[in-house]
């Protein structure tokens, strides 16, 4: 189900300003879109790193790595039908 679509990691932080600023002028990516308040995507080759202010950061109730799907709906009733439950 997954294997044809692309991941992105996904990393969540406490301080957005600063991780901004580690992310892009320490590791020197550039946003490649999602560019908000609260969200920023980075492109790193041929790999995206979405990165967001969340109060989960540093848990394991934060999110770690997101799929690109055309039909959320379809994907996650199918998930719901093997079993997967969602909160």
């Amino acid at each position: 189900m997954f294997s044809e679509n692309t991941v992105m990691a996904t990393i969540a932080v406490m301080d957005f300003q600063v991780a901004r600023q580690f992310y892009e002028e320490v590791l020197g990516l550039k946003p490649s879109g999602g560019d908000s308040a609260d969200v920023v995507i980075y492109k790193a080759g041929n790999s995206t790193v979405l990165v967001y202010r969340s109060e989960f950061a540093g848990t394991n109730k934060a999110t770690a790595a997101t799929w690109g799907v055309e039909d959320v709906e379809g994907t996650v009733a199918e998930l719901k039908g093997k079993g997967v439950k969602f909160e």
